[in-house]
């Protein structure tokens, strides 16, 4: 199934400022689905906004930039996505989520060094 970004009605990364989205009537909302999400990051990549994407298989659909310990939210259509935080010091967290119509799914993304994930994969 080909998805086009305008199945996506809307994305918002926050912090501490409240981000006011915009008025969207319940036609729009009905059958979506959403995946709302915190970062928590080691010291070592605190320092970088760190950058969340959405996809699903080859097709990029949105990337947000969040500060470490902030929080995002993708409203999407039912389906199976990858979420992946990214960060400029080499840090990396990902996820695969499988969305269903009405349907939220709440997870937490820990970005860690390469090397720390390295050491985890060899135990």
């Amino acid at each position: 199934m080909k998805l086009k970004i305008g199945h996506f009605l809307i994305v918002l990364a926050v912090s501490m400022v409240k981000v006011h989205a915009g008025d969207f009537s319940p036609e729009l909302i009905k059958d979506s689905s959403a995946i709302v999400g915190t970062l928590t990051a080691k010291p070592e990549c605190e320092k970088d906004n760190i950058h969340v994407w959405i996809s699903q298989g080859t097709n990029l659909f949105y990337h947000v930039s969040v500060p470490a310990f902030g929080t995002f939210e993708f409203h999407t259509i039912p389906g199976k996505y990858n979420v992946v935080a990214t960060s400029s010091s080499g840090c990396f967290s990902e996820v695969t989520v499988d969305t269903k119509v009405n349907q939220f799914h709440n997870l937490t993304l820990q970005l860690k060094t390469t090397a720390q994930l390295k050491a985890e994969m060899s135990k």
